[in-house]
């Protein structure tokens, strides 16, 4: 008889836990692309001129927009290779483009370097010793000469206080699109890094 009755409450304790679960507000399922809907973001990737684009910097990519995806929890995102120069992703209860852009994030990259020895004026000095600057626009207002005559790389726009206002692009077209109305405010420039550097 004990034994029963031991029985019985703990089905009736089982019982009570199932309905309080039921009745909270506790955090819900979050739904996948599948049930919820979203948007799916295809990037394409642009060698270099004289480069090509390898399946390690594939993988690389895909990590790196998974890192940022999986920092701001959006439901399962499906992030994968496709083809030889593509990365889809995949995003739930996304809808607005640009809000999957905003997600996804600007170009990473991650380059090595010899400090010692590629480093070029003005970032070293006579004696061939690096020296730090943390003024983007002191370091290439000066190589505005070089950058026409050797082509540009990058394009960065500064306000007249010499601040940045957008930048890096590739082209000057593209670092204008970013502006408000495309179009410079007063005493705004334009400023280009020579294509034998990086900035």
């Amino acid at each position: 008889m004990r034994r029963n009755l031991i029985i019985l409450v703990v089905i009736a304790a089982a019982l009570g836990g199932v309905v309080a679960l039921s009745l909270s507000k506790g955090p819900q399922p979050r739904l996948g692309l599948d049930l919820a809907g979203g948007i799916e973001v295809v990037l394409q990737g642009e060698p270099r001129p004289g480069e090509e684009i390898q399946d390690e910097d594939l993988d690389t990519s895909v990590e790196v927009i998974r890192e940022r995806i999986d920092g701001l929890g959006i439901a399962e995102p499906e992030i994968r290779k496709q083809g030889d120069n593509q990365i889809s992703v995949a995003l739930a209860e996304v809808f607005d483009s640009a809000r999957a852009s905003e997600i996804i994030g600007s170009t990473a990259q991650l380059e090595f370097y010899d400090l010692q020895g590629d480093a070029v004026p003005p970032s070293v000095d006579a004696n061939g010793f690096v020296v730090p600057t943390s003024d983007l626009y002191s370091l290439i207002s000066g190589l505005q000469a070089d950058a026409d005559e050797k082509g540009a790389s990058q394009y960065y726009v500064f306000a007249a206080d010499q601040t940045l206002i957008e930048g890096p692009a590739r082209t000057e077209e593209a670092v204008l699109e970013r502006l408000e109305g495309g179009v410079l405010a007063p005493g705004a420039e334009v400023l280009k890094v020579p294509a034998d550097r990086i900035v």
